[in-house]
C-alpha cells in the first residue's frame, strides 16, 4: 500500500507541481511515505510520523475548504466573539427562514402573500418561525443511551442462527488506484451536503484527488483513520404530527466529511471485487 502511495506521488509529480497549494503537501507526504516504508516495527497511532500524516490531512482539508478551518483548535474564542458569532448565526437563520416562507407562500398561497404585502404585514411571517429544538441534554440522552447504547443482542438475539460463509480466508485488498478514486468521485452527487469540515465536491480538484489516493493507501497500509474524518454533523428534522418538544419527535440526519465518504467508497469498491454477496445483499446494495 505504502509503495503504491509513493509511486502515485512520483508518477503525478509534474502535475501536482503546477498546483502551488498541493505541491508542498505532496513533498511532505512523499517523505512521510518513505519513512513509513523504512520502519520495521508496527506503526503506533502515537508515532510522530502518524501525527505528521494527520497534519497533512488537516492542512489539505483547510485548503479545500477555502482556507477557513472548522477543526478543533487549542484555546477558545473570547466570550464576546462567541456571542457575536451566535448572534450572526441566529440572524442568518431567521432571514433564511423568512425567505423560504415567502417563497412557499408565493407557490402555495399567493393571495395570502399579496394580502400581507398590501396590508404591510410581512412581519407576520416571523410568527411562522420553525419550532425550537428540544433541550440538548434530552437529545444526547436519547441517541447516546437509547440508540447508540443499545445492546448487541437487540440486533442479534441469542437464538439468531449464523450462516456459514461460502468463502473463507483473508481478503487481499489491492492498492487503491487513482482511477478508482476518480470513479467514486464522479458518483458523488454534485450538490451532496458538505460535512463539518465544509469541503464540498467541487472543492476536490484533480491534484487533490491524486494526493488523496496516496493518503488513502498510506492509511490502509498502517491501519490509520484521521481524527478529522471521524467528526460528523447531525441535523434534526421534525416528524410530521409529533410533539416537537420531545426529542424522539425529531429524525437525525448525520453527514460526515466528503473526504471520509470518498475513502469509504473506494474501500467498498475494493471489497466488492473480492467478496461474494448473497442475493439479499445484492438486492439492498
Amino acid at each position: 500500500m505504502i509503495a503504491s502511495a509513493t509511486r502515485t506521488l512520483a508518477k503525478h509529480h509534474d502535475e501536482m507541481a503546477k498546483d502551488a497549494k498541493i505541491q508542498p503537501l505532496a513533498v511532505r507526504l512523499t517523505a512521510i511515505a518513505g519513512s513509513f516504508r523504512s520502519a520495521e516495527d508496527v506503526i503506533s497511532v502515537s508515532d510522530p510520523l502518524v501525527k505528521q500524516l494527520e497534519n497533512v490531512v488537516n492542512e489539505l482539508t483547510v485548503e479545500l475548504a477555502g482556507g477557513k478551518p472548522n477543526l478543533p483548535r487549542n484555546g477558545q474564542r473570547g466570550k464576546a466573539a462567541n456571542a457575536n458569532h451566535r448572534a450572526r448565526g441566529s440572524r442568518d437563520k431567521r432571514r433564511q427562514h423568512e425567505y423560504a416562507t415567502v417563497q412557499q407562500l408565493w407557490e402555495k398561497e399567493p393571495k395570502q402573500l399579496a394580502t400581507l404585502v398590501v396590508e404591510d404585514r410581512l412581519s407576520d411571517i416571523e410568527q411562522r418561525r420553525q419550532p425550537e429544538l428540544p433541550p440538548g441534554d434530552q437529545v444526547r440522552d436519547l441517541y447516546n443511551d437509547g440508540l447508540w447504547g443499545v445492546e448487541e443482542t437487540t440486533f442479534f438475539p441469542p437464538d439468531w442462527e449464523e450462516t456459514v460463509a461460502t468463502r473463507v480466508g483473508v481478503v487481499d485488498i489491492n492498492p487503491i488506484q487513482l482511477g478508482t478514486v476518480e470513479k467514486r468521485y464522479r458518483r458523488l452527487k454534485t450538490h451532496t451536503a458538505a460535512g463539518p469540515d465544509k469541503v464540498a465536491k467541487k472543492d476536490i480538484r484533480r491534484t487533490a484527488r491524486i494526493l488523496l489516493t496516496a493518503i488513502f493507501n498510506i492509511c490502509l497500509g498502517i491501519g490509520f483513520y484521521p481524527e478529522s474524518w471521524k467528526r460528523n454533523r447531525t441535523t434534526l428534522i421534525p416528524k410530521d404530527g409529533k410533539d416537537l418538544t420531545v426529542a424522539a419527535s425529531w429524525r437525525p440526519i448525520t453527514v460526515s466529511s466528503i473526504l471520509a465518504r470518498l475513502f469509504s467508497g473506494v474501500i467498498d469498491e475494493s471489497l466488492r471485487g473480492n467478496i461474494e454477496l448473497s442475493r439479499a445483499q445484492r438486492i439492498h446494495a
